[in-house]
C-alpha cells in the first residue's frame, strides 16, 4: 500500500513538472503590424478649370434666373418707398410704417401671356378681399370697368373695388389695380390695403399708372 502511494506521488509530481516546463518553454508571439499610408496627389488644375470651379461653387447663382430687360418702365410716387423686385414681380412699393391707418403695399407683376384674362383675375381678387356680390353686380361691375390709358398711350383698364364696399367700413380690406394688355404679356398693377387707405392713396395710384411706358 505504502509503494502505491509514493508511485502515485512520483507520477504527480512527474505530471506537474512537465506541465511547468510546457508552459516555461512556451514563448508569446507577438504581432506587429506597420501601417502605410498611400498619399494620393491632388489633380491640379489650371487657371481657367480654377475659375470656373469658382463661379459655380455657389448654387445660388445657379439657381438665378437669366437677367431680362423689363417690358416696362415706371416713375415712383414722391410719398411711396420703392422697394426692387425679383422675377415675375418687377417692384413693390409701400407707404411709410408710421402711419398705419394709411398703409398700403402696391406691386408691379408682369406675366406671360394673357394669364387668364380680365375677368378671371377679377373674380379671383374678390375673393382675396372678401367681397361676395352677387353674379347681377359682378357683371354690372365687369361691364363698366374704368379703361383708360397710360401718359405714353398704353391701354389700361382700372378695376376699383372700394365701389363694391360702399357700405364697408374703413378698415375693410380692399384693392385697386390696373390691368396693361401688351403684345406678348400682361401687367398688373396691384394696391392693397385698408379700404381708407386705398382711397387716400387713390391718386398717387393714379400718377404712377400714368407714369408706365415701354422700356425701348
Amino acid at each position: 500500500m505504502k509503494r502505491l502511494l509514493v508511485i502515485s506521488n512520483f507520477t504527480v509530481i512527474v505530471i506537474l513538472g512537465l506541465f511547468l516546463s510546457s508552459c516555461e518553454n512556451r514563448q508569446v508571439q507577438r504581432r506587429e503590424y506597420k501601417e502605410i499610408v498611400i498619399t494620393v496627389p491632388s489633380p491640379v488644375m489650371s487657371s481657367k478649370n480654377s475659375q470656373g470651379s469658382m463661379k459655380g461653387s455657389s448654387s445660388s447663382d445657379n439657381e438665378l434666373p437669366p437677367v431680362t430687360k423689363p417690358a416696362i418702365i415706371w416713375k415712383a410716387p414722391n410719398e411711396w418707398l420703392e422697394t426692387k423686385g425679383s422675377s415675375m414681380r418687377l417692384v413693390s412699393f409701400s407707404t411709410p410704417s408710421d402711419n398705419p391707418q394709411n398703409y398700403i403695399e402696391c406691386s408691379i407683376v408682369s406675366l406671360s401671356g394673357k394669364a387668364g384674362g380680365v375677368k378671371a383675375n377679377v373674380m379671383r381678387w374678390m375673393s382675396q378681399v372678401n367681397l361676395n356680390s352677387d353674379q347681377p353686380e359682378v357683371d354690372s361691375f365687369l361691364n363698366n370697368l374704368e379703361k383708360t390709358t397710360t401718359g405714353s398711350g398704353l391701354p389700361v383698364t382700372i378695376v376699383d373695388f372700394t365701389i363694391l364696399q360702399v357700405s364697408d367700413d374703413e378698415l375693410s380690406s380692399s384693392m385697386m389695380a390696373a390691368i396693361i394688355e401688351l403684345t406678348d404679356e400682361i401687367v398688373f398693377i396691384k394696391m392693397t390695403g385698408d379700404k381708407g387707405a386705398v382711397l387716400n392713396n387713390k391718386k398717387n395710384f393714379q400718377s404712377l399708372v400714368q407714369s408706365i411706358s415701354l422700356n425701348e
